[in-house]
């Protein structure tokens, strides 16, 4: 049995992070953990590496999938490029902003002022992160492209009968589910999203704490015990 998980730093380490929620929630089901939670990651990709699972057939009839979808804004984008160095952080691999991509070059994850960390000596990302964000990017043809894309997702996880909780998180939670994915969805609570004390830190509203991924990985657990999932 896999758990795997989708998402954008909200579900990916922190620097300062041991564990994050699915890496618990993956002990607590004894399965095995694959980690796409993704620092800056973006719907596309999560919509690539899912798919791309799927048409590997690396997804088994007991497998779990959960989906944490990030702002519908961000993009991601082949670059001729090599992909960063790993991170090792307290003997966690954290997951790089330029990860490996095909041929020779790197997939370079897009969003808003991204060029501040892209613009190297070396490269032109920069520069065309600044140009795309400042001539490029809608608001209202994000959401009609996510709206698609979201709706093919899901009619492709339902016909392969892929088990999967979408996480309505603080990040994206107001989007369409059908009624099968609906039943399934877990939303993060209120008061989890107001409790200081389990932020990254308290003026970042955005991430969790070691204590706070704790706290979503058990309430996951319970959710997929009364999904009879486990």
């Amino acid at each position: 049995m896999k758990l795997i998980v989708c998402g954008c730093s909200f579900s990916d380490y922190m620097e300062n992070n041991d564990s994050v929620y699915g890496d618990l929630l993956a002990g607590f089901l004894g399965a095995r953990y694959v980690h796409h939670g993704a620092g800056s990651g973006s719907n596309w990709r999560i919509w690539r590496e899912v798919g791309n699972m799927i048409h590997n057939n690396e997804i088994a009839p007991n497998d779990i999938l959960i989906v944490q979808y990030s702002n519908n804004e961000r993009q991601e984008f082949w670059s001729a490029n090599g992909p960063d160095q790993d991170r090792i952080i307290n003997g966690v691999k954290r997951m790089n902003l330029r990860e490996q991509g095909p041929e020779y070059g790197s997939i370079i994850r897009w969003k808003f002022d991204s060029h501040t960390w892209l613009a190297k000596p070396y490269t032109n990302e920069g520069e065309f992160a600044k140009m795309y964000q400042e001539g490029f990017v809608s608001e209202g043809f994000s959401q009609l492209q996510f709206n698609a894309h979201n709706l093919m997702f899901q009619s492709l996880l339902k016909e392969k009968k892929v088990k999967t909780i979408f996480l309505r998180s603080r990040i994206n939670e107001g989007y369409e589910l059908d009624e099968y994915h609906e039943k399934n969805a877990y939303r993060e609570t209120d008061t989890d999203q107001k409790d200081v004390e389990l932020r990254y830190t308290p003026e970042d509203p955005s991430h969790l704490n070691n204590k706070g991924h704790l706290n979503l990985a058990k309430k996951l657990l319970r959710h997929i015990k009364e999904l009879e999932w486990k």
